[in-house]
């Protein structure tokens, strides 16, 4: 049982050992002080009066935090609280969880932001996505909200293309975590490809680049839709003769979305 514990372990990160504890009052202690952690560090964002104080911590918090919280609004409030207070009222459940959704939602966008600052680079994407965007810990209203958040920057914001295509694949993933249609799914798609042939048939430069931004084929998978798929793949052969590596670049695209068959369906 502990080797199998330990192989699950490795699979999620190497750095991550499982450790036996004595008894289960134990186990209940390191869970109660890991949630009182979590907690805090959730509480001092929110609370957090200095605007880029606090977008630095927004920027912190991932699953972990909002994990603890969903676990916390089922406590009893002797044992933990969420310290969500604005205009000097502790917040109730309805409020709290509203208030909650917002401060998740607002998480994802300050990581975004954090991207566009001059010098910054998005490191490892696809570990980013991973670390704060599970069904488990979604704050109910905290995807619409972050729709809103980003539909807003794109109104205000011109992007590089690198955070434009992060700025999809974050659109992308909450829509296929919420189960909703992706009004932006065809320009996704575009982005999503032109990152991996780049990846594929560019320069070292590009490909430098494009490296920490390439998402899990279990990402593309639940993101690509194989219509937007099919209409792309037109769109980069269309119109003239091509060379070789560009089929053999979009059959690996192919694969990784699990649309194999793609070539023959254009």
């Amino acid at each position: 049982m502990i080797e199998n514990t330990r192989a699950y372990c490795q699979s999620l990160s190497p750095d991550l050992e499982p450790h036996i504890l004595p008894t289960i009052h134990s186990l209940q202690k390191v869970v109660l002080y890991q949630l009182r952690y979590n907690i805090d560090h959730l509480n001092h964002s929110v609370i957090e009066a200095d605007k880029d104080a606090q977008m630095g911590a927004l920027v912190q918090l991932d699953a972990r935090h909002f994990a603890a919280a969903k676990v916390a609004l089922n406590l009893p409030q002797d044992l933990i609280q969420i310290g969500c207070i604005v205009k000097g009222v502790r917040l109730k459940e309805k409020e709290l969880i509203d208030h909650l959704a917002k401060f998740q939602a607002e998480s994802w966008c300050a990581l975004l932001n954090s991207w566009i600052k001059p010098g910054n680079k998005a490191l490892n994407l696809d570990n980013q996505l991973s670390r704060r965007f599970c069904k488990s810990i979604l704050i109910p209203g905290a995807a619409n909200y972050a729709l809103e958040l980003l539909a807003e920057m794109q109104s205000k914001l011109s992007f590089s293309r690198p955070v434009e295509y992060c700025l999809q694949a974050m659109r992308a993933n909450i829509c296929a975590l919420e189960e909703i249609p992706n009004s932006q799914s065809s320009r996704w798609t575009m982005l999503f490809f032109e990152a991996e042939m780049r990846l594929r048939l560019g320069d070292d430069a590009s490909k430098e680049i494009m490296n920490p931004l390439i998402i899990s084929e279990e990402r593309a998978r639940s993101t690509i839709h194989l219509q937007d798929a099919v209409e792309e793949v037109v769109r980069i052969v269309a119109g003239r003769e091509q060379p070789q590596e560009i089929f053999d670049a979009i059959e690996e695209i192919a694969v990784k979305i699990g649309c194999p068959q793609l070539l023959g369906m254009r």
